[in-house]
């Protein structure tokens, strides 16, 4: 985690040019994971 980076907490998920935002309780914030990374909602 960074100091100045935006709220809320999350971190970045990236694969094979995919790439998604999740916040610690598994909600995509931003982005299109792949199908077998959606599980984790």
């Amino acid at each position: 985690m960074y100091f100045n980076d935006h709220n809320p907490p999350h971190f970045h998920a990236k694969y094979s040019g995919y790439e998604a935002l999740f916040s610690f309780d598994g909600q995509i914030i931003e982005g299109e994971p792949l199908n077998y990374i959606a599980p984790l909602e």
